[in-house]
């Protein structure tokens, strides 16, 4: 019931009053906004130092105020880059790198995180050399390939490789040098038999044997000298009729050629028979008899 005894300055507060409540009744909460704030950028790494080449692995442990998904882009300072939350990276080369990731939100913004990776080049290391297992005899003639294969590098190089006979404390000087990962060995009953051969033979007596292992960057092995002993045939030589083909006792082989029935070829002998007036050569070639 409106008062009807106000003055017309109390009717128009009145009105206020009421238009008042009225807009309050009806007014809309304000909308309230929020500044995008910066991502922060953080990682750790496996190792921050070691020789190469260095493999370091890199976790992303960066975070968003806001809860925003994050672009995570890494470089590694030696022109390399990669990203995700998880990367791996191998450094090849010494040196000193500066390793940054950068964390960029949905909105652009970003923020950077940085740290240092130092590589050293790895001293060399030398070879270990080493020749495979030989018998500790052998009878001539014979051959025998010694193996120097089991040679190996910590570092990984190539190997280079050298081998030294010795006999009675000097190396036997070889012409060209022994070399290579295997060696091939001949053994004969006499220096003349060998004179036939090319390469290494030895005639009977004791010998040490080593590989000397180079991997091209001054590191070098030589292997435990191995003795081996080298021992002339028991066995008296068998000559065949080259005629008949039926065995003759050796001393009816002076007159024509003849060869011993044996496992291996070692080397051609030369006997020089005095007949009468001439002079009769004989060669035959020497093998061990098969037991």
């Amino acid at each position: 019931m409106w008062n009807t005894s106000m003055n017309s300055n109390g009717n128009r507060a009145h009105i206020l009053r009421v238009l008042l409540a009225a807009a309050t009744a009806f007014s809309v909460a304000p909308q309230l906004s929020y500044a995008d704030q910066d991502p922060i950028a953080s990682f750790t790494a496996s190792e921050t130092e070691g020789f190469a080449p260095l493999t370091v692995d890199f976790t992303s442990t960066s975070s968003d105020p806001d809860g925003d998904n994050l672009n995570l882009f890494w470089s590694f300072g030696d022109g390399a880059t990669a990203s995700g939350s998880e990367v791996s990276h191998t450094f090849e080369e010494g040196g000193v790198f500066t390793v940054s990731l950068t964390a960029t939100d949905s909105g652009g913004l970003s923020d950077r995180a940085s740290t240092i990776i130092v590589v050293s080049e790895r001293p060399n290391r030398d070879p270990v050399a080493r020749i495979a297992t030989f018998p500790a005899q052998f009878f001539t003639p014979d051959e025998f390939t010694f193996d120097g294969g089991l040679s190996s590098d910590p570092d990984g190089d190539g190997l280079a490789f050298a081998w030294d006979i010795i006999f009675d404390g000097t190396a036997i000087p070889f012409d060209p040098i022994l070399s290579g990962a295997q060696l091939l060995v001949n053994f004969s009953g006499s220096d003349l038999d060998c004179s036939f051969i090319a390469g290494p033979c030895l005639t009977p007596g004791t010998y040490t044997i080593q590989v000397i292992a180079d991997d091209g960057f001054g590191g070098t092995s030589t292997s435990a000298a191995t003795s081996l002993t080298v021992v002339g045939g028991s066995e008296a030589p068998v000559v065949d009729d080259t005629t008949a083909g039926n065995e003759v006792p050796q001393e009816q082989a002076l007159t024509g050629s003849a060869s011993v029935v044996s496992n291996g070829l070692c080397g051609i002998g030369i006997l020089l028979p005095m007949l009468g007036l001439g002079l009769t050569v004989t060669a035959w070639r020497i093998r061990r008899r098969q037991q």
